[in-house]
């Protein structure tokens, strides 16, 4: 099961990138930075009221989410191939894509029981679908900068169909009706830890993307970059999967975290290689500070929510939080790195991820399992 999983993440991450690196970028082309950040506000705003809906589809089977995934995701491509509905058309599909995806793959993954809290199986299942960075930005980059935009979302067209035929293959499993009651928000370091992660990384993935292009003003340039990050990201994901013995993930995760700080100095200069450096240290920390949180939040929700699918679904709505701050943000006030603010604000927002970890360790203390009563009404 686990190679399809593997698969069918692989298939979603190639769609994630090339919406984040590709669909971002022809909407700044065309209308700048703050139209490249309505396409993406409006995508995760979609994506968590998808999330929602894929939640009470898979109380009878996750199986549906995932084919609805690559569904929506076939609907965006053709909206902008055939330039049907506009910006809001696209962004809405693709964000619904990414919203019917996430309930169904994480609770199959954590239907694997007490394993799904080890940091390195984690590690291992996003090694695989990391390869899919070893080549999808540099061969769609080249294509894009040769053949333009409409064969990339042609290409991203067929790979769409493929993920929900691919996803319709999965085990359907089943989660738990969610039940919201008081105490299902009493969770506040939970809930902060997850905003501050979902405005950082949407950070991260606008620095991989919007600013390489803003530097290169290439697609096949900005794509053969993104190669080399993946390459750097694949290579450390391996390290954390089959190098970093369990005791040592922790303080790995903390050098991550202060290489964040270490990487922000960078932007004393400025030039496209200040850009490429500060991205290649991001694709070093990225997989030590992701994947050990991710696993500190999955031991969090199996030993405090009764109903996990519950635990998932307020989980996501943080991060979704979190991204609409950040767009909303860069929608106000743009994303320029030469700005005399940008320094300032990016050594600031850099110690995101330590925060994040000390805010994981401490709402995994050990206290009292599944508070989470089941005795309201269905929300």
């Amino acid at each position: 099961m686990l190679l399809k999983l593997a698969g069918v993440q692989m298939l979603f991450s190639a769609l994630f990138q090339f919406a984040t690196l590709f669909v971002t970028v022809y909407y700044s082309v065309g209308g700048g930075v703050r139209r490249a950040a309505l396409f993406n506000l409006i995508l995760f705003v979609a994506w968590g009221i998808a999330f929602f809906i894929a939640f009470r589809l898979t109380e009878r089977g996750t199986r549906t989410g995932l084919i609805l995934a690559g569904t929506f995701n076939t609907l965006g491509m053709c909206s902008m191939l055939w330039h049907i509905g506009g910006i809001w058309l696209a962004s809405v599909c693709i964000g619904c894509s990414g919203g019917f995806f996430w309930p169904s793959f994480l609770y199959v993954y954590q239907s694997m029981g007490k394993i799904s809290e080890d940091g390195q199986l984690f590690a291992r299942v996003s090694l695989w679908s990391s390869l899919i960075s070893l080549f999808i930005p540099m061969i769609v980059g080249l294509i894009v900068a040769g053949a333009g935009f409409r064969v990339g979302f042609a290409i991203m067209l067929v790979l769409s169909i493929c993920l929900a035929l691919l996803g319709s293959t999965l085990p359907n499993a089943r989660t738990e009706r969610i039940r919201f009651t008081r105490s299902s928000w009493q969770h506040p370091a939970y809930y902060l830890t997850n905003i501050a992660r979902g405005y950082f990384f949407s950070f991260i993935s606008m620095a991989g993307g919007l600013l390489v292009y803003a530097a290169t003003g290439n697609e096949a340039v900005m794509g053969s970059l993104a190669t080399l990050f993946g390459l750097i990201s694949l290579l450390s994901n391996t390290i954390l999967a089959y190098a970093v013995p369990d005791r040592f993930q922790k303080p790995a995760l903390i050098a991550s975290g202060l290489l964040y700080i270490v990487a922000s100095t960078l932007f004393f200069g400025h030039g496209l290689w200040i850009v490429i450096a500060y991205n290649v240290l991001l694709a070093v920390a990225n997989p030590f500070a992701n994947n050990v949180i991710v696993a500190l939040n999955f031991a969090y929700m199996r030993r405090r929510f009764t109903n996990q699918a519950e635990a998932m679904l307020t989980r996501e709505w943080a991060l979704t939080v979190g991204r609409a701050l950040f767009f909303g943000g860069m929608m106000a006030f743009g994303l320029n790195a030469k700005s005399h603010w940008f320094l300032g604000y990016l050594i600031t927002i850099s110690v995101v991820p330590l925060l994040a970890f000390i805010g994981s360790l401490s709402f995994n203390r050990k206290e009292p399992a599944n508070t989470v009563s089941h005795s309201s009404s269905p929300a």
